[in-house]
């Protein structure tokens, strides 16, 4: 027997061994993809990964995007001094910073919130100028999201619904303690 297929029969032996005597682990998924397949699953054309909302207070803001509207939080960390963040974000090199990605049910880090301590944070929006950037989310149940928003007292814009061919859309935005503009929206597919 060559050395190679000796090898292969062992490893297939040690495989089957420890695959038999290991408790089976429920690995989660997000869309149907292990944690590892998403990660490194190949994107076709343009693929817009995240949007980054720098906050003031991360445990503040998860009041907010997992408990109101229910996404995951990834593991909080921190960013050494002068890092990479530092420099996208503007914040002073001594600026303490803190990092976490939020997951939906559909896709890994979908959102993340980037805090920085120390440094006055200016607004999105200085009246009378639009705001810079509207970050809008898909919810199952608006009513239920607006619902926990204002439990927080956060502000709410008005309400707004239209039907068009095939489905309703209702949608309403409020303001987060940052002043980052959410649009919250629900689809709702007509019956046939």
């Amino acid at each position: 027997m060559s050395k190679k297929i000796m090898t292969l029969w062992m490893l297939a032996i040690v495989t089957a061994c420890s695959e038999t005597s290991q408790p089976e682990k429920k690995t989660p998924t997000i869309a149907g993809l292990t944690i590892e397949e998403a990660m490194v699953t190949k994107k076709e054309g343009v693929h817009f990964k995240r949007v980054a909302l720098v906050v003031s207070d991360i445990d503040r803001s998860l009041k907010i995007y997992r408990d109101a509207l229910g996404f995951e939080p990834n593991t909080i960390s921190s960013s050494p001094l002068a890092s990479f963040g530092h420099h996208i974000f503007g914040a002073p090199d001594n600026a303490e910073m803190r990092f976490v990605s939020l997951n939906s049910k559909q896709e890994m880090r979908t959102l993340a919130l980037s805090e920085v301590k120390g440094v006055e944070l200016t607004p999105t929006r200085t009246p009378p100028s639009p705001y810079s950037a509207v970050h809008v989310i898909e919810v199952l149940d608006i009513n239920e999201s607006i619902t926990n928003i204002k439990k927080l007292g956060l502000k709410t814009s008005e309400f707004y619904a239209a039907d068009y061919d095939g489905y309703s859309v209702k949608e309403q935005g409020f303001s987060d303690y940052d002043g980052h503009q959410i649009v919250l929206y629900e689809l709702i597919p007509h019956e046939k």
